[in-house]
């Protein structure tokens, strides 16, 4: 990918270990003195590295067929799987990740960088790539003076890969990273203000409670300026949940809602569902992945579903959930044409016909509860 898509800069915000689970395989040679890589006919070597306090940069040299290109790969080392960097108080501190993006920005913009696409991944590629870019649109915002409205560009990032920004607290993570950065860009005189929403009951109860805000008033609206003396926000153990939208969506407030990820029936809010997915792609996300997992997609035969599951030795089987009409007159779903039990939906299909046969649900986190297991994307493009 790095090569096809002439990648010149690559952030990576996870360990190669964490917790004593292998979340990224090094793909890149430690050091200068290290043995070359071979992945195929592209060689990749490391020329120098440089590190500093939370994260590295090493610059490697890719070479195949006589042509070689140069890639700046920064790693964030400070960053904790499913959380967020804190100080030893539990404040949140963005401060350093803000620093680290400034350095991968100030790399993209010499010499026109940005004209080849960035590769940012983490583990699972939702969670801190999903923070790591919500941040990074909320800086060039700042520094267009544009309206920030992170409810919304969360929304609009999670229709291209559901999950983004995983957790409440890397939610909380990137609005405080907002504060941190517009009160760095704030001009003398200016100050940073959050508008009263009126899709909620009483917008002003709910931004006085967060202590950060005094009240103001602009041309008849009701304004409140940050309290540049405020406390930074907490991380807490209830921010671990995982943020889920869609048919979960507070309609009465329009913020995302946090509820058990056992909540989740909605066909298209299931990890192992992909919507638009071919057959092709379903192969290509499974290989080499392990003997079990499995995706879920719209058949081509009109309101039928296909299930792929990885059998041994990367053999790919194919199974037809097929849709019943009951004597109720509603729709339900068997597993395969000589199945009898009728199941009333697709997702209660899945969840008790995995458990029966021992597959591998594929979840956005990093949960290892028997049977799940996670199925891992560890990179994307963002152009």
């Amino acid at each position: 990918m790095f090569w096809e898509q002439e990648v010149n800069t690559v952030v990576m915000t996870t360990g190669l270990v964490e917790r004593k689970i292998p979340k990224c395989e090094r793909y890149w040679p430690e050091g200068p003195t290290s043995a070359p890589l071979q992945f195929g006919d592209i060689t990749v070597t490391t020329t120098h590295v440089e590190k500093f306090n939370v994260y590295q940069v090493t610059t490697l040299k890719m070479q195949r067929k006589g042509i070689t290109r140069i890639i700046k790969h920064f790693w964030y080392t400070a960053w904790p799987d499913h959380g967020v960097p804190t100080n030893k108080n539990g404040d949140i501190t963005p401060d350093d990740v803000l620093s680290f993006l400034e350095c991968v920005n100030g790399h993209r913009n010499e010499a026109d960088q940005c004209s080849s696409p960035c590769v940012v991944h983490c583990s699972a590629g939702v969670g801190r790539t999903g923070t790591f870019i919500v941040i990074d649109h909320v800086m060039e915002r700042i520094k267009s003076r544009s309206k920030v409205d992170l409810n919304v560009l969360v929304s609009e990032l999670r229709e291209d890969r559901m999950a983004l920004v995983q957790h409440s607290s890397q939610y909380k993570f990137a609005y405080q990273a907002c504060i941190n950065y517009a009160k760095k860009h704030v001009m003398m005189g200016e100050e940073i203000y959050a508008l009263a929403s009126t899709l909620i009951s009483d917008p002003q109860d709910a931004i006085k409670r967060q202590n950060s805000w005094k009240k103001s008033s602009k041309r008849g609206l009701s304004l409140f300026a940050h309290d540049p003396n405020s406390a930074p926000i907490k991380a807490s153990k209830s921010d671990f949940a995982t943020i889920e939208e869609g048919n979960e969506r507070d309609s009465r407030s329009g913020t995302l809602s946090l509820k058990s990820r056992k909540t989740k029936r909605t066909l298209t809010d299931q990890p192992w569902y992909r919507r638009k997915y071919t057959r092709e792609q379903v192969a290509e996300t499974l290989r080499n992945r392990t003997e079990g997992m499995f995706i879920v997609r719209p058949s081509t035969k009109p309101g039928h579903f296909s299930m792929s599951v990885l059998g041994a030795k990367g053999m790919l089987h194919n199974y037809l959930i097929i849709p019943v009409q009951k004597d109720d007159d509603t729709t339900g779903y068997k597993f395969g044409p000589a199945a009898e039990k009728i199941y009333a939906n697709v997702v209660e299909l899945v969840e008790n016909e995995a458990s029966l046969r021992k597959l591998d649900l594929m979840t956005n986190d990093g949960s290892t509860s028997a049977p799940v297991k996670l199925l891992q994307t560890n990179s994307y493009v963002m152009a």
